[in-house]
């Protein structure tokens, strides 16, 4: 057997490695079209769903967590305001009744002298002067007052700086405190409520 001429073996080695790297550099160039032929929405697709994956409150393709956004009704508008009244030596037991309230919409309740029967009346003196106060802001537009006489009749009572006069003859009274908000224009009311309470004198 002769041996192979030393140039031949040199040019198969070079061969060899010419034809190595092709393959290297196709194999490559098909990654590479692999990559660019992947859509964009199956991209986001897949990053989305890593995202689901991994911790919440984070968008697609952002590190970044989405605030959450509650929402709740501040307390002034949670539910109608509650006046208070008050007598020379002691303040008198009101009790909510009928309103129409923003987001609440509106609530009859039972009227006097019913929804009063099991309160115990607040005893004044001959002609004493009581005080109303709504702690509330923005002030309603109006504020009434009203007597009740008997099956369901009332009558209106002044109130002067939300001071109202008892009556001079003995016995007990029950009234309904009423406050609206109304439009700047005067025509349509915004909310409405109204309380109830009983005094008695001797």
């Amino acid at each position: 057997m002769k041996p192979i001429p030393l140039s031949i073996v040199i040019l198969a080695a070079i061969l060899a490695l010419i034809l190595s790297g092709c393959g290297h550099d196709e194999q490559t160039a098909g990654k590479e079209q692999a990559a660019e032929a992947t859509p964009p929405v199956l991209a986001a697709s897949a990053t989305a769903a890593a995202v689901q994956q991994g911790e919440p409150g984070l968008e697609a393709g952002l590190n970044t967590p989405v605030p959450q956004v509650t929402h709740s009704l501040p307390e002034y508008r949670a539910k109608p305001p509650l006046p208070s009244v008050h007598a020379a030596e002691a303040d008198v037991t009101v009790m909510q009744n009928s309103y129409c309230w923003d987001y609440l919409g509106c609530a009859d309740y039972v009227g006097i002298p019913g929804m009063l029967d099991q309160v115990e009346p607040t005893t004044v003196q001959p002609g004493e002067r009581l005080q109303i106060l709504l702690d509330y802001s923005p002030a309603p537009t109006e504020e009434l007052l009203y007597r009740w006489i008997d099956n369901g009749n009332y009558e209106q009572v002044p109130l002067s700086g939300q001071l109202f006069t008892a009556p001079e003859e003995s016995g007990r009274y029950y009234y309904m405190y009423s406050a609206n908000w109304m439009t700047d224009d005067g025509v349509y009311v915004l909310n409405q409520t109204s309380a109830v309470f009983s005094i008695e004198v001797p």
